[in-house]
């Protein structure tokens, strides 16, 4: 009886002592699964982290390159427009020089004097077209010397510095440093060549009517509208001024307005990250 017993008891025993082993160890294995599991998502969580992170700090990289880019070109448009408007005026003295200094020397090769001419006439005839031709001249190579320094400017480099050791992050700087006294010189003395020019003309034109065609009344009035003439101009500037801005001492942004202005951008990496 005692076998039958053992023979039945032992094998069920076994079978649960075998059960209870199996299932400790499907708990372990469940919760070393529930453990890597957790261990890999808490992982791939800060990785994904890190990632955006990076991600966020190379897109504001990016925006802040193509801001920079984005406002280095309207500088570059903005220096090339104001170049663009001083070289046409450069130009236009230019062409105007080259106009009078021809008609300065088409008086000096057909502004023949009468014979009967004064000698003290003739000897300030010679003079003052020659101070006109002088000038004139002058003139011509103050524009030349102008346009020439105007090209100097390299727009590319705004931290280049020039000969007056100073750095000129716009044209306006540039022009006013390098240029402007030579842009009031070509001009002045080409106001002066052709007042010069106008008056031995007029020198020319009087001793005919006076000496050859003996009609001073002509050669009066001739005199007396081209000296109101010339008195126009003066009057005429201080009346109407060529300068119509007043900036009121405001600091010259090169052709940009204020909000406009080209600025260094912000080091991404010193922002804080959302």
């Amino acid at each position: 009886m005692a076998s039958v017993v053992a023979s039945i008891a032992l094998p069920m025993w076994q079978e649960h002592t075998m059960h209870l082993e199996q299932l400790k160890q499907a708990n372990e294995l469940h919760s070393q699964a529930i453990f890597q599991a957790e261990k890999h998502f808490q992982q791939g969580l800060k990785l994904d982290c890190v990632l955006h992170k990076r991600e966020m700090s190379l897109a504001r990289e990016l925006h802040y390159a193509q801001m920079a880019h984005d406002m280095e070109i309207a500088r570059r448009e903005s220096i090339r427009d104001v170049w663009s408007q001083r070289n046409q005026l450069a130009q236009t003295l230019m062409v105007v020089d080259t106009l009078m200094f021809g008609c300065a020397f088409s008086i000096l090769v057909e502004g023949v004097l009468p014979d009967t001419t004064p000698s003290e006439v003739t000897q300030i005839y010679a003079v003052v077209l020659a101070l006109s031709l002088g000038f004139l001249f002058v003139s011509i190579w103050f524009s030349l010397n102008l346009q020439a320094r105007m090209g100097k400017y390299d727009m590319h480099q705004p931290f280049l510095k020039y000969t007056c050791g100073q750095t000129h992050k716009n044209f306006n700087q540039y022009f006013d440093c390098h240029c402007k006294k030579i842009s009031q010189h070509a001009l002045w003395t080409f106001y002066t060549g052709t007042v010069l020019c106008i008056v031995s003309g007029s020198i020319l034109f009087f001793s005919r009517l006076r000496y050859t065609y003996q009609n001073d009344i002509a050669g009066y009035l001739f005199v007396s509208i081209v000296g109101v003439s010339l008195l126009i101009v003066p009057f005429g500037q201080s009346i109407w001024s060529s300068q119509t801005r007043d900036d009121g001492g405001e600091e010259d942004f090169g052709g940009l307005g204020g909000g406009e202005l080209p600025m260094e951008p912000s080091n991404p990496d010193a922002m804080p990250m959302d």
